[in-house]
This record gives C-alpha cells, structure tokens and sequence, in this order.
C-alpha cells in the first residue's frame, strides 16, 4: 500500500541487507507513505503491516472496505452520510496533491532489486535476542526462575540457525 502511494518500492533509500531485515524485525521499521495520504487509507496499511498477526484483518475485510470506498467516490454508495462525503472529498483532493509530488526518494546505492543470497544468521542471533529477552522478562514478570521454567523448555522457543 505504501508503495501505491509513493509509486516507489518500500524501503527504495536502504540497502536490502540483513540489516534491513534486523532493522525491521527489532525496531518495528516500517515503509513510508506520501504526503496527502488519506488518514483512513494508512490506517488500514498500518493495520496490515500490525507486528501481530491476529490484530491484521482478513483479505475479504480489505476487499470490503476498499470496495467501500471506490463505491463512495463512484457515488453508489447506498448509506450515503457525512463520512462517506467527507472520504471522497479527501480521495479527490489526495489524487490531485499525488500528481503534484515529486516521487524521487533517495535510493541507496548498493540497492538492486534481483534476488541475492542473504546472511540470515545475524537475523536469527536478533530474533533469539528478542526472544530470550521476552522469556526472562515473563519470568519476571510472573515470578517464575530460569531453573523453574527449565532449559529445555526455554530452548524449545529458540529459533534454529
């Protein structure tokens, strides 16, 4: 959806490296929109890109909810009101402020878009980081010892290289 609204691939300023993927996985980075964007449209790209997969709704609500909006901006949309008039007024106005927009981001100069072979083990020593990190802090959290918890559970939740 990001890439709709900018006309770049996500990410077109970053190489496409382990460290991208790190930089995605712990700090939760994620693509940029254009300015003018509807609020209601990033909502819902946000909503898809949610770090957890059960707060991402399902293909048909997206397809419901886009499917709303071309009905509002094609004028049959039956229950007409206020924010059905208000979503196509922005939907106009954003389609005339994206033709105006330059769209060159600053791409990195390592950037190539062909398939390479990626080192994934500094990945998963960050995932395994994260997921040790979550462990303890449960343990913490719920008073329970690294001995009670045991290491062969506490292993079972380690991703392998």
């Amino acid at each position: 959806m990001s890439e709709m609204s900018t006309g770049q691939r996500p990410f077109d300023g970053y190489q496409f490296d382990e460290d991208l993927a790190i930089n995605i996985i712990r700090n939760g980075l994620q693509p940029e929109f254009a300015s003018g964007i509807l609020d209601c449209y990033i909502a819902l790209a946000k909503q898809c890109m949610d770090l957890d997969s059960e707060k991402r709704p399902h293909a048909y609500n997206i397809y419901e909810k886009i499917s709303k909006w071309i009905n509002i901006i094609e004028d049959s949309y039956e229950d007409s009101d206020e924010d059905a008039d208000k979503i196509k007024r922005q939907f106009l106005c954003a389609d005339e402020i994206v033709k105006t927009l330059l769209l060159n981001l600053p791409k990195h100069p390592d950037m190539m878009y062909t398939s390479k072979i990626i080192n994934t083990k500094n990945i998963m020593i960050a995932i395994n980081a994260i997921l040790i990190y979550v462990i303890e802090y449960c343990c913490h959290l719920y008073k329970f010892s690294k001995h009670e918890l045991g290491a062969h559970q506490k292993s079972n939740f380690l991703i392998d290289k």
